[in-house]
């Protein structure tokens, strides 16, 4: 219950992640998890403390045999000879990197022996190295210089909804993704909170489409039932607002379980991929 009730006042959801973070200060403080998993939050949120609960990371505990020195012996052998076989193909793929054209060598071969540990397999007189003058479909400069990869709108907006799941409305995940650190409320300018500026999806649409197009992405998952509407209220009882929150056919999208909305019927025609 106690735990319930401090999520309600800060207006968080449920994130056991959120909790593992707030362990630490709460053994130093002699507090329960949750009380300082919401102090936390509403520094973060005041501008006072840069707290990303949802980065990812990785923990470590000490296992039974951790005592035992014939143990970690075995386990630094063990580590040495996955780097010595690391490093072994991290030469390889550097040599076949840096064949050139003059040393009369193959691609296609080098990586039939080194797969096969066969040596000698026959050249395939297709490769840059066997055709050096062949023409390709691509330029030098499409390879050195290729075009920025596409963000799809769809997943940008789950992920931010996933790691922000219930805190944030509809209006500031559009300046969050846009990467718009100010915004207009009843006349009067303000200016997203620390939280979300520092949020690692700040900015991550910004240029990719205008903010109609994102709108009309937000309201083609709210109808199609990939978001949801939860009401929440304003810190300091100022008001209520519509929170966004990721649904189960939301979080099957991000898995691949389920087709982006809008790209289930993609079809190839003359050459060129549409999507109705």
């Amino acid at each position: 219950m106690l735990f319930n009730g401090l999520r309600a006042i800060a207006g968080l959801a449920q994130d056991q992640r959120t909790l593992y973070r707030a362990l630490p200060f709460a053994s130093t403080m002699g507090r329960h998890p949750a009380q300082i998993d919401a102090i936390l939050h509403r520094l973060a949120q005041s501008g006072d403390l840069i707290f990303r609960s949802f980065q990812r990371g990785t923990t470590f505990a000490p296992g039974p045999r951790t005592g035992n020195p014939r143990a970690l012996d075995d386990a630094a052998t063990a580590f040495l000879e996955r780097f010595r076989q690391f490093s072994a193909r991290l030469d390889e793929m550097i040599r076949y990197a840096q064949m050139r054209s003059d040393a009369r060598r193959c691609r296609a071969a080098f990586l039939i022996d080194h797969l096969t540990g066969a040596a000698g397999s026959p050249r395939c007189g297709v490769c840059d190295l066997c055709a050096p003058h062949h023409s390709v479909p691509w330029s030098t400069t499409a390879v050195a210089d290729p075009e920025p990869l596409e963000i799809e709108p769809t997943m940008a907006i789950l992920e931010a909804v996933r790691d922000h799941d219930g805190l944030y409305g509809a209006s500031t995940l559009q300046k969050m993704l846009l990467g718009e650190a100010y915004g207009k409320r009843d006349g009067q300018q303000y200016q997203l909170s620390a939280y979300a500026r520092n949020s690692e999806h700040f900015g991550s649409l910004k240029g990719a489409l205008i903010r109609a197009r994102l709108q009309e992405h937000i309201e083609r998952l709210i109808a199609g039932g990939q978001l949801a509407m939860l009401e929440k209220s304003h810190l300091g009882n100022e008001g209520v607002y519509q929170a966004l929150r990721l649904t189960d056919r939301g979080r099957d999208i991000l898995a691949g379980a389920e087709p982006i909305p809008g790209n289930e019927a993609a079809s190839v025609v003359d050459g060129e991929v549409l999507t109705s």
